[in-house]
C-alpha cells in the first residue's frame, strides 16, 4: 500500500489489491507528472496467460509516454488521443504476439491542469466526485447491462445484480480503433472535492451509498482508501480492486467560472465609466492580440509532423470526425494540385490557411483528412480503401504511391471521399 502525496492543490493516494479469488492483479494504475499537467490512470486487464496484465500495464505507461512527447494545446483532445495512442499499442503487441490473442483492458483517465479536470475512459473503470455531502459518477459504464438500462429494459436497482453486469462492450486492444468517451466540459474542483478512480472490482463489491459513506468520514484519504478495500475484500474480493483518491485544496479561484450575467454587468459599468469608450477599444484589441498570438501558436505545433483530431468536425458529402494533418509542400506544387490530391476545394483549403498566400516547398498546410491508417501486415489495399469507402487511386495519389506493395508500419493518409 502507498502513502498519502502532498502537492500544492492536492493530495492523493494510490492502492490496489488483487483480492481473494484472483491468483494475479490485472488492475494497473500511475500518477504521472507531465509536460501537460497531473495525470492519473486507472486500468483493468482481460485475457488469459498473463494477457489482462500486460495489457494494463502497457496502456498505462502508454499514456505516461504520449503526455510527456511535447505540450498538447487543447486538453480534450490530448485526453482522446491518448487513449487512442494506449489503443494502438495494446493492439499491435497483441497482434504480432499470438499468446496474447485477444488481450484488453479497461481504462479512466484525468488530466489536471491549471485547476481544471479533463477526463475519458474506456469500458467500466469509473470516475466518482464526492462534493457537497455527495458522491456523483462521472463516467458511464461501456457495458452490456448499462445498455439496457438505456434502453430502459432493465432498472438500475435490477443492473446491480444482473448476471452479465461484468460483461464490458468497449475496451482498449481490441481493435485497430477505439472511440473514448471524453467528457465536453472541464470539472472545476473547489476546495475539499474529492475524486476517486477505481476498477471495477471495488464498485461491484460496494454500493454507492457506501463508498459516498466512507468519503464523507473524517479520516485521512490515506485511510478512507484503506477502508474502502477492506470493505471490497470482506464483500467478497471476487476481483482485482484498485482506487486512487486525489483531494483538493488550496484551489485558486481565479480559475472558476463566471457566470454571463455578472459578465454582462461587469461590462455594463464599465460603460458607464467615463473613460468606457477607451477601456472598450482597449478589450477589443487585448482579443485580437489573443486571436493572433493563438492562431500563431497552433502553426508553430503544426509544424510538428503530428496529426491533431479535431472532434465533431464536418464537411458536406462526409460523415465521422476529420483530423487536420501538417502536410509538407513539395516542390512545384500548387494550391490547386495538393487540393485536388486531398479531394477539397481550393477555397476551402485556403480558408483553413490564411496565413499562407504561396505555395512554398517545405512550409507546412493545414489539410483535412479522415484518419491515418498504420499498414499492419500483407495488407489488402481494396480492403482498406472499401473501409473507409475511398477508391485505391484516391488513397495511392494522397500518399504519393504507385505500387500496391506497401511495407509494415508505413502510415497511410486516409483522404476525403471525392463520393
Amino acid at each position: 500500500m502507498a502513502q498519502t502525496v502532498v502537492l500544492r492543490n492536492f493530495d492523493f493516494v494510490s492502492y490496489t489489491d488483487k483480492g481473494r479469488e484472483r491468483d494475479k492483479n490485472e488492475d494497473y494504475q500511475a500518477y504521472f507528472d507531465t509536460l501537460n499537467g497531473h495525470v492519473f490512470v486507472v486500468c483493468d486487464g482481460m485475457g488469459g496467460h498473463m494477457g489482462g496484465e500486460v495489457a494494463s500495464e502497457m496502456a498505462v505507461e502508454a499514456i505516461g509516454e504520449y503526455f510527456n512527447i511535447r505540450y498538447y494545446k487543447n486538453p480534450f483532445l490530448a485526453v482522446e488521443n491518448a487513449i487512442t495512442h494506449a489503443n494502438k499499442k495494446v493492439y499491435n503487441h497483441a497482434k504480432n504476439n499470438p499468446e496474447y490473442y485477444n488481450m484488453g483492458t479497461t481504462i479512466v483517465l484525468i488530466l489536471i491542469r491549471d485547476n481544471r479536470v479533463f477526463y475519458g475512459h474506456v469500458g467500466d473503470s469509473r470516475l466518482y466526485v464526492y462534493k457537497k455531502n455527495k458522491l456523483k459518477l462521472l463516467t458511464r459504464d461501456h457495458s452490456y447491462v448499462n445498455k439496457l438500462v438505456d434502453e430502459k429494459r432493465i432498472t438500475e436497482k435490477e443492473a446491480l445484480n444482473h448476471p452479465l453486469r461484468n460483461e464490458i462492450t468497449k475496451a482498449l486492444g481490441l481493435f485497430p480503433d477505439v472511440e473514448p468517451e471524453v467528457a465536453n466540459s472541464a470539472f472545476i474542483p473547489k476546495e475539499g472535492d474529492v475524486l476517486l478512480l477505481c476498477s471495477d472490482g471495488l464498485n461491484t463489491m460496494i454500493n454507492d451509498k457506501n463508498i459516498e459513506r466512507i468519503l464523507s468520514g473524517k479520516e485521512s484519504i490515506d485511510d478512507k482508501a484503506g477502508t474502502l478495500i477492506q470493505l471490497a475484500l470482506d464483500n467478497g474480493g471476487t476481483d482485482n480492486i484498485s482506487v486512487q483518491i486525489i483531494r483538493f485544496h488550496n484551489v485558486d479561484r481565479a480559475y472558476e467560472p463566471i457566470e454571463k450575467r455578472n459578465l454582462i454587468y461587469k461590462f455594463s459599468g464599465l460603460f458607464r465609466k467615463k473613460y468606457a469608450v477607451a477601456t472598450f477599444f482597449l478589450i477589443i484589441v487585448s482579443i485580437l492580440t489573443v486571436i493572433f498570438l493563438s492562431d500563431n501558436e497552433e502553426d508553430n505545433q503544426l509544424s510538428e509532423n503530428t496529426p491533431i483530431l479535431i472532434s465533431k468536425t464536418y464537411l458536406p458529402g462526409n460523415s465521422g470526425k476529420l483530423i487536420i494533418y501538417p502536410y509538407q509542400i513539395n516542390e512545384n506544387e500548387t494550391f490547386e494540385k495538393i487540393a485536388e490530391k486531398f479531394n477539397v476545394s481550393v477555397d476551402y483549403l485556403i480558408s483553413l490557411n490564411p496565413n499562407i498566400n504561396t505555395c512554398e516547398k517545405g512550409k507546412h498546410l493545414k489539410i483535412p483528412i479522415r484518419a491515418i491508417y498504420t499498414v499492419q501486415g500483407a495488407e489488402d489495399l481494396d480492403l482498406v480503401c472499401k473501409r473507409y469507402n475511398i477508391s485505391l487511386v484516391e488513397l495511392m495519389r494522397a500518399n504519393d504511391f504507385c505500387s500496391i506493395s506497401v511495407p509494415v508500419g508505413k502510415e497511410l493518409i486516409i483522404p476525403l471521399s471525392e463520393k
